[in-house]
């Protein structure tokens, strides 16, 4: 039976381990919590339990937080104020935004 090399599971699954810590060598518990006849919900990061170490790492971990922070930074993850923040920053800064949408170029 083949075993995959890291490399290929990274490829293959490069969402998930840029954002499981499982492919970062740490297992955690507790990070949904469930009562009788209710909905699960996500319980706080405070409240998770975490234990590094507990599986061969895939991704090494200065990698696994780069990574992080890069998710961490994209835009859909930004609140209006923020976003409204960076683009007058960005008008300030160039003068002006060019735009082909809407701009009767192509329009009907």
């Amino acid at each position: 039976m083949l075993t995959p090399t890291s490399e290929q599971i990274v490829a293959q699954d490069a969402p998930c381990a840029r954002s499981n810590r499982k492919y970062a060598g740490w297992n955690v518990w507790a990070v949904w919590t469930q009562k009788l006849r209710t909905r699960y919900r996500r319980n706080p990061q405070d409240q998770w339990v975490m234990k590094e170490g507990a599986f061969k790492s895939v991704v090494d971990q200065p990698t696994f937080n780069r990574a992080q922070r890069v998710i961490a930074s994209k835009t859909y993850r930004m609140s209006s104020d923020a976003l409204l923040r960076d683009v007058k920053r960005l008008l300030k800064r160039h003068g002006g935004v060019i735009s082909e949408v809407g701009s009767g170029a192509n329009s009907p």
